[in-house]
């Protein structure tokens, strides 16, 4: 009788993580998938031989998160004094949000998935057809 308390009280358990997982994943709006929002990269010279190799965008209750990846070419030797700037700009082009930041980790490792990856949270939701600029500087 008791085993079958311990199973009831699992499965109950298990279920109700489930469905509140489902529920935060369901929040969660990719706005350049859904084309509210479009996204521009711009490389600089200074980062060399690093670029952004995607960029996600996506709102999650009030905010709205941009996150990705920074690969670097080749074999080459990484700069870890470049940075990634993310600007939200409005749908005719003023500024509304901008933020500086690094990649983690600085130098991009040479073994495994061989990439960085930067996010960043921004406080504003932005209106349909705005644009995503991220630039490696």
């Amino acid at each position: 009788m008791k085993k079958k308390i311990q199973i009831f009280i699992f499965i109950i358990g298990s279920s109700l993580i489930t469905i509140a997982c489902s529920c935060l994943a369901s929040e969660r709006v990719d706005l350049v998938a859904s084309g509210l929002m479009s996204v521009e990269y711009e490389h600089c010279e200074h980062c060399g031989k690093i670029h952004v190799s995607k960029i996600y965008v996506y709102q999650q209750g009030d905010k709205l998160i941009v996150s990705g990846k920074v690969k670097r070419d080749c074999n080459s030797i990484t700069s870890d004094q470049a940075y990634i700037e993310v600007v939200l700009l409005s749908p005719d082009g003023i500024s509304l949000e901008k933020i500086d930041t690094q990649y983690i980790p600085r130098i991009i490792p040479r073994k495994g998935e061989r990439e960085s990856r930067f996010t960043v949270n921004l406080a504003t939701i932005p209106p349909k057809g705005s644009i995503i600029r991220v630039r490696c500087y």
